[in-house]
């Protein structure tokens, strides 16, 4: 009698195999014959497991069916980190996109002036930088040298900031800072021996939508009259500053007409 545990021989009247220790179905297996349902197992001094792995249907392998489908490839991961890049590299696109829309004032040109050549705006950029605090977008000239309109932000004069941009905000916060704008433009001329006479200062709505400053001086020095015409404003959270500069009472009034329906962000 074959012992169907472990293969080991065992006497026809033997009750338990005398290696296992398993129960013997006497008269049942004899001479390695299969018992329905179980499979032949090695002969004595054979490896008691088998060296084959159990075969599930047509296919061999070491997983019952499903197994092996539920396993992650190696090219599956690869596709899922470049699934998970591609996602990733759209979201920061999509940032990047965002911080950079940031606002740029527009301003076309006035009627009867032209754009500034680059060394004028270049000469002139040196001369109004402030120490690199004062950054010109634009800069329009009618052909004089004394007369020019310019368009720049930075910190200029007035270095806060209102906590708004509404009307009644802007308004409050360069009332309470007229003396400051004023002592320092006032302190430039008279370093010019200029006499310095104030015509207009009152806060006014732009068509864009934006509370302005209208600042009217007329600076007189040896004879000589010039009127600077400034609007300062605030836009996310950045001073902005035109002034159209004109030499011996031309008036102004067209060209801050102008700039108060023209004006834009986008």
């Amino acid at each position: 009698m074959i012992c169907p545990h472990c293969g080991a021989s065992a006497g026809d009247d033997a009750a338990t195999c005398s290696r296992c220790g398993s129960p013997l179905a006497k008269g049942r297996l004899a001479d390695n014959t299969n018992v329905v349902g179980h499979p032949a197992l090695p002969l004595e001094g054979a490896s008691p497991l088998a060296k084959r792995q159990p075969t599930f249907g047509d296919r061999e392998g070491p997983f019952p069916p499903g197994e092996e489908s539920r396993r992650t490839s190696p090219l599956r991961i690869l596709l899922g980190v470049a699934v998970a890049l591609g996602v990733l590299g759209v979201v920061v696109l999509v940032i990047l996109v965002t911080l950079d829309k940031e606002e740029k004032i527009r301003v076309p040109v006035p009627t009867g002036w032209q754009e500034a050549d680059r060394k004028t705006m270049e000469s002139f950029r040196k001369a109004s930088s402030q120490g690199g605090q004062v950054t010109v977008d634009y800069l329009f000239t009618d052909g004089s040298p004394s007369n020019f309109i310019a368009v720049a932000h930075g910190h200029a004069y007035v270095t806060e900031s209102p906590e708004g941009e509404d009307l009644a905000t802007v308004k409050d916060f360069f009332a309470r800072h007229k003396t400051e704008l004023l002592d320092q433009l006032q302190g430039i001329y008279r370093q010019a021996n200029a006499s310095v006479e104030v015509r207009v200062y009152e806060v006014r709505m732009m068509s864009c939508g934006t509370p302005a400053l209208h600042l009217d001086l007329v600076a007189t020095m040896g004879g000589l009259s010039l009127e600077q015409y400034f609007l300062f404003f605030f836009r996310g959270g950045k001073m902005y500053f035109a002034l159209v500069n004109k030499l011996g009472g031309q008036g102004v009034e067209e060209e801050i007409g102008f700039l108060t329906e023209n004006i834009s962000f986008e």
